[in-house]
């Protein structure tokens, strides 16, 4: 079993404010210990030959290409304001 102690899983509870009692702590080091048992093994693996990957499957943009549109006139817009000065919407003031 990797290295853990039982003082490092009370010190990082500690850290994380929460309130373990000494069979949590028992658990909690035995449990840590097979994980990092677990990716001590995974180190012990060569993959010098393997690339990097950052998705399993291969992503492409799925967004559309940018077109400028004509956009809508102002008058028509500011039309059905509750409330507007005329270049644009007013509205109540946030802070």
């Amino acid at each position: 079993m990797s290295e853990i102690t039982k003082n490092e899983i009370e010190y990082v509870a500690r850290l994380a404010r929460l309130d373990l009692q000494p069979q949590e702590v028992e658990t909690m080091t035995n449990h840590i210990g097979l994980m990092l048992n677990y990716v001590a093994k995974l180190q012990e693996l060569d993959t010098t030959d393997i690339p990097i990957t950052t998705h399993s499957q291969e992503a492409n943009n799925v967004f559309r290409e940018d077109v400028v549109l004509s956009s809508l006139e102002r008058e028509n817009a500011l039309k059905n304001a509750p409330q507007q000065n005329g270049d644009s919407f007013v509205v109540p003031r946030i802070i």
